[in-house]
């Protein structure tokens, strides 16, 4: 079998356009049939191949939302645990600051007590003080008046 010629088209086999028919009924209409053929079978491959692919991308698409999805729940979930978590630090703190302001209150009663306390403690020293004198000056009295008898 000679070699196709430059230009000549040649199928998978080799053989040349004019050489494609088997038992030399051939021609050119024969040749294009096979080629179409050929063609059919690969765009066919093509096809399933493409099919395979989107497949796998559908797959994967739907694996991506529902990944999203939960991640959107659980963003959800995290911004509610975050409000909660905020509202209760707020709480924490304006109960602290209640509390800082009763203390000062109560600070402020205690050592308002104190000195009251520490007057009274000075004043009732200063009455005892008295109280002795005039007991002493009484004992005294009484005492003379017992000399005296």
């Amino acid at each position: 079998m000679a070699s196709p010629g430059p230009g000549s088209e040649t199928t998978r086999d080799g053989c040349s356009k004019e050489d494609a028919c088997v038992g030399g009924a051939c021609g050119p209409v024969q040749w294009e049939l096979q080629e179409m053929q050929e063609t059919i079978l690969e765009l066919q491959d093509e096809v399933q191949q493409c099919r395979a692919v989107q497949l796998h991308s559908d797959r994967t698409i739907q694996q991506l939302e529902n990944k999203v999805l939960c991640l959107e729940r659980e963003k959800l979930e995290l911004e509610k645990q975050l409000k909660t978590f905020n509202r209760k630090m707020r709480e924490a703190a304006d109960e602290w600051q209640r509390f800082q302001a009763d203390l000062q209150t109560a600070v402020v009663v205690a050592e308002g007590m104190k000195a009251e306390s520490q007057q009274r403690v000075v004043q009732l020293g200063r009455e005892l003080e008295e109280e002795r004198t005039t007991s002493q000056q009484l004992q005294r009295e009484l005492d003379a008046l017992h000399s005296l008898r």
